[in-house]
């Protein structure tokens, strides 16, 4: 399958919370060093952040499958990401963190990787927004 990370979501998220979710997102993805696109094969579309959808991808050959959220919880909040540990993998962490902090138990997260893999998007989010280090995958 690939390394993966999943994430479930029950209904749908309030627009005053998805915007503070799109506009994290959109700050620890505009910190970091990681170049990305409405799609891999996008370059020159610009990642979405909001008002209903947050979608990205790394650019050509770091990126793989584009990170993609509906803010109405579109396929039944069931989402997946195969990053391959590419470099944008740091950026798709640091989002998943970014709803889990604003979400809290309506969302489940979870990944192929380990605690220790999510350390890069830990600290990014933790640099930009001043969180993330407590997030620990179940």
């Amino acid at each position: 399958m690939g390394y993966t990370h999943y994430m479930r979501m029950s209904g749908e998220i309030d627009q005053e919370t998805f915007n503070i979710i799109a506009a994290d997102c959109k700050d620890v993805c505009d910190n970091s060093n990681v170049l990305l696109a409405f799609d891999y094969d996008f370059e020159g579309k610009e990642p979405v952040f909001g008002p209903d959808v947050i979608r990205f991808n790394g650019v050509g050959d770091d990126g793989h499958e584009t990170f993609l959220i509906y803010r109405d919880g579109h396929e039944g909040g069931f989402s997946f990401c195969k990053t391959a540990q590419k470099p944008y993998d740091e950026v798709v962490c640091a989002c998943l963190i970014v709803l889990n902090h604003h979400l809290g138990d309506k969302i489940e997260i979870s990944s192929d990787g380990d605690n220790d893999e999510w350390d890069p998007g830990r600290d990014l989010c933790e640099k930009v927004l001043g969180y993330g280090q407590e997030f620990v995958l179940d």
